[in-house]
């Protein structure tokens, strides 16, 4: 994830990342008003990088099943940190669980929330 949001900034920044000579331009840069603008698009960028929406949902969908047939509707949170942590640690995706949550958060797929929603509608299938 660390690799995948610094090409972000190179790709996304490039013209500020040019400008950069010093350590202290970079100091500098960190306290510019917009850099948390910039540190959150490098890491959507990587999210989506790592993370691709289509593969993303295709794998969501078909372990959701799986985890309510276990789990019941009972514990939205325990379904949702479950389906987390094993998509974060699929051979594919291989990230951290909190990088799969913050993926799942992001538009326009919203993971979390068509999860929730399921859970609340008793949906078997998703």
């Amino acid at each position: 994830m660390t690799v995948a949001e610094e090409i972000g900034h190179v790709i996304l920044h490039d013209s500020i990342i040019q400008q950069v000579e010093q350590p202290e331009d970079f100091i500098e840069l960190q306290r510019h008003e917009k850099w948390h603008y910039m540190e959150r698009n490098a890491k959507k960028f990587a999210a989506y990088l790592l993370m691709p929406a289509q593969r993303l949902l295709v794998s969501a969908r078909a372990l959701y099943p799986k985890l309510v047939a276990v789990a019941g509707f009972n514990n939205p949170d325990a379904i949702v940190n479950t389906l987390a942590a094993r998509l974060a640690s699929d051979s594919y995706f291989r990230v951290s669980t909190q990088t799969m949550k913050f993926r799942f958060t992001e538009y326009p797929e919203k993971i979390e929330s068509v999860v929730r929603k399921a859970i609340e509608d008793k949906q078997r299938y998703n």
